[in-house]
């Protein structure tokens, strides 16, 4: 192999694994420091991630026009139920314009946990959102723990599986 050969490739490999990270930014990965946020909510404060420390945050982006989501926010209400008293909470991530109809939605459903509203999706960007529902569990000290895209019934025994090892730890 001639040394412009040897050359090209490392330069087409330096490429190819970079290019991602240049056209997409940083990917979200477990393990990361979650990305602090202040969104207002429909009990009306603003929540904080970083004012969180000690509690275990499951997040879920989400919008009134995905059915997916609806069945998730309801299984979700399940497990908030369960977990509260542990130091568990769901944040619902509303990426309607419209901050009243993801109120009303969440109303609707009998949610007890709040919605939070972000309209202009930069909440959702920063976390690299690109499918609803997205799901991500953030531990007590602020890691990202899991990551979910889409939502089944069958789902749902992973998220009970790893919330009991999240908020028992």
């Amino acid at each position: 192999m001639t040394q412009m050969t040897t050359t090209i490739r490392k330069l087409l490999l330096i490429t190819l694994l970079t290019l991602p990270s240049l056209a997409w930014g940083a990917d979200l990965f477990i393990g990361d420091k979650a990305k602090n946020f202040t969104l207002k909510s429909n009990l009306g404060e603003n929540l904080r991630l970083s004012e969180q420390r000690g509690q275990v945050i499951l997040m879920t982006f989400w919008a009134t026009w995905c059915g997916p989501c609806t069945q998730q926010l309801k299984d979700f209400e399940t497990l908030y139920q369960t977990h509260k008293e542990k130091g568990f909470q769901v944040w619902a991530v509303g990426m309607d314009e419209d901050p009243k109809e993801s109120a009303f939605h969440g109303q609707k459903l009998g949610l007890s946990f709040p919605i939070l509203f972000d309209g202009k999706h930069e909440v959702a960007k920063a976390y690299m959102v690109d499918d609803l529902p997205t799901t991500v569990i953030v531990d007590r000290d602020g890691e990202i723990r899991f990551i979910q895209e889409d939502y089944r019934n069958k789902h749902l025994d992973t998220y009970k599986k790893k919330l009991n090892k999240i908020v028992n730890e």
